[in-house]
């Protein structure tokens, strides 16, 4: 064999082995890519690692996050009228406006779950932004498929942030990531409450005491929770930055109204509360939750009318028992008297007691 043929057959052999080894790292970079659709690497980044194959059972760390829970309100009851395509197609449209949100602001969407996500954030500014992005793609889809003659649906999210645990789970044939604790579970019934309340997005407490800037979003109060396993309600406060105009303003000009209802209901005096209520459905007639609060006062009054104090002019103190969650969790008010401290919404969570600097002059009611 000459010098020339030999080379050549080298150059042939390098050739083929430059091929294989192309070919070799394009299935790698696909199996990496398929490996990602089902294990994200923003996950991967929270364990510590980019390399899918360090990750072992039982591995886990322990950190501050924000959870959300979004679902499609709704969607079980469109899903029986729909044939399997329509129910498929009908549930990736709306559940492919996750995505670009919670990435776009450093989320991971750690699980599907029927109609509905799990995603996980490092702040709460960034889950509160992802979610009311989601919101308005949601309503862009809504408005397409409007025209078209389609159903629409909505969503609604739950937010909390607290500690939790992202790891591995499962056995030695299959694992599966996942984020376990209190925070998730409470996120996951603050997402429930998105149907009592008819409303898009609600945070807690802990969400809302960890946003950098309150003031940037439209947040108002809307609630305590019992939540199981907990021996402290969960204040829930309500996000209505993507609201239609023609909702959202008279939310914000109402905003005090409501403020000054909220402890009425809670502090048992429920025909005060009906009275500011009337006030307020004045201006926002359309607000799901001052309806709510109504049917409560009503229902209490009718039930408790008998065990109302005898003396309504006088000063009470908000005990801590029933702290609403706001910073002055003991509200000094006068009931049935022109004068009453707001339920300020703009505040969040005491630890139970205030100091009292954060006792205020009572103010004027409209």
């Amino acid at each position: 064999m000459s010098e020339d043929s030999s080379l050549d057959q080298l150059n042939d052999a390098i050739l083929r082995t430059r091929a294989e080894h192309r070919t070799a790292m394009a299935a790698l970079r696909n199996t990496q890519r398929a490996y990602g659709h089902f294990v994200p690497k923003s996950f991967l980044n929270f364990l510590g690692t980019t390399d899918i194959s360090a990750i072992q059972l039982g591995d886990f760390v322990e950190m501050k996050t924000s959870i959300m829970f979004a679902d499609i309100q709704n969607f079980t009851a469109l899903a029986e009228e729909l044939k399997s395509a329509d129910v498929f197609a009908t549930l990736n449209t709306y559940l492919a406006q996750y995505e670009a949100p919670i990435h776009g602001h450093s989320g991971v969407i750690d699980k599907f779950l029927g109609d509905g996500a799990l995603a996980i954030f490092r702040t709460a500014d960034d889950a509160v932004a992802a979610g009311n992005e989601m919101l308005e793609r949601v309503a862009r889809v809504n408005q397409d498929r409007a025209r078209l003659g389609l159903p629409t649906l909505e969503i609604g999210i739950g937010i909390n942030t607290g500690y939790s645990a992202l790891g591995v789970i499962g056995n030695a044939e299959r694992l599966e990531t996942t984020v376990i604790g209190d925070s998730v579970n409470v996120a996951a019934r603050i997402q429930d409450l998105t149907r009592r309340f008819g409303n898009r997005m609600l945070i807690s407490e802990t969400t809302y005491l960890n946003l950098d800037d309150t003031a940037s979003y439209a947040i108002r109060f809307a609630d305590r929770i019992e939540v199981k396993g907990r021996t402290r309600p969960v204040s829930v406060y309500e996000v209505f930055d993507t609201e239609r105009e023609q909702t959202r303003t008279p939310k914000i000009i109402g905003l005090d109204l409501l403020e000054d209802a909220v402890p009425c209901y809670h502090l048992g005096y429920y025909q005060k509360g009906l009275d500011i209520l009337a006030r307020y459905s004045s201006i926002a007639d359309a607000d799901p939750l001052a309806r709510v609060y109504m049917e409560r006062c009503r229902v209490r009054r009718g039930a408790e009318a008998s065990s109302l104090p005898q003396q309504i002019d006088q000063e009470f103190l908000w005990n801590p028992s029933y702290d609403t969650g706001h910073q002055a969790s003991m509200i000094n008010i006068i009931i049935g008297s022109k004068f009453m401290l707001p339920c300020a919404v703009r505040c969040a969570a005491a630890a139970g007691w205030i100091p009292s600097a954060c006792l205020s002059t009572p103010r004027t009611i409209r």
